[in-house]
């Protein structure tokens, strides 16, 4: 939908829906970013299914349980949602909530209104300076802007693959545990000269080795 179709949308249709709603400019915000990502046809479908689905919320529409209604529909006239045709790294997090603390560990991944743009990193960083703020907003508490960086399969199994995780411990960045972690390689590699700096006699364990780990 265009600027003209979103705000036209909420005015009829979700105002018509939900007459009693009345939403502060930052929650109209969220529903003009949200509506960005389908048509009204589909839209207007979405809406009123939710509608006539809902029990225990009858004065105000949810952004979620919208999109969660809209893509079914998506998906049964056999077309994809603009996040399965993409993907990000980026994520709008809740650090902290004092009122609502189960909140914290909310995370919302950013995708940009064009797909062209998706990919370019000056306009995912804008959209997701504007997401933080907009959840700042609607749902209170802290938000920050996250990256993630997928994790790589390097081929490596079995032994190989522990030879590698080893040697990437010991050529990393210090990290809370790596002392541990070191002195249970120096062990595994050597363990009579790791028994020597044992000053006793007595029978020596691995675990009287090694301090308690640290997680």
């Amino acid at each position: 939908m265009d600027y003209k179709e979103k705000e036209g949308f909420i005015e009829s249709v979700l105002k018509g829906l939900w007459p009693d709603w009345e939403p502060k400019d930052a929650e109209t915000r969220v529903w003009l970013w949200v509506l960005s990502k389908f048509d009204y046809e589909i839209a207007k479908v979405a809406a009123e299914q939710y509608f006539s689905e809902e029990t225990g919320n009858w004065k105000r529409p949810k952004p979620a349980k919208f999109i969660a209604k809209a893509n079914v529909l998506l998906q049964r006239a056999g077309k994809s949602t603009p996040q399965e045709e993409r993907k990000t790294d980026t994520y709008v997090y809740c650090q902290e909530h004092a009122e609502k603390p189960e909140r914290i560990g909310w995370e919302v991944p950013i995708f940009t209104l064009k797909l062209k743009d998706q990919y370019e990193p000056d306009y995912v960083s804008q959209a997701a300076e504007q997401a933080r703020q907009q959840h700042e907003e609607v749902y209170g508490g802290h938000w920050i802007t996250i990256k993630k960086q997928p994790l790589r399969d390097d081929g490596l199994r079995g032994a190989a693959a522990k030879k590698q995780a080893e040697e990437n411990v010991l050529a990393g960045p210090v990290f809370s545990g790596q002392r541990w972690l070191l002195k249970l390689i120096e062990y595994r590699a050597n363990p009579k000269e790791a028994l020597k700096k044992k000053s006793s006699n007595e029978p020596v364990r691995l675990g009287e080795l090694l301090e308690e780990p640290p997680f």
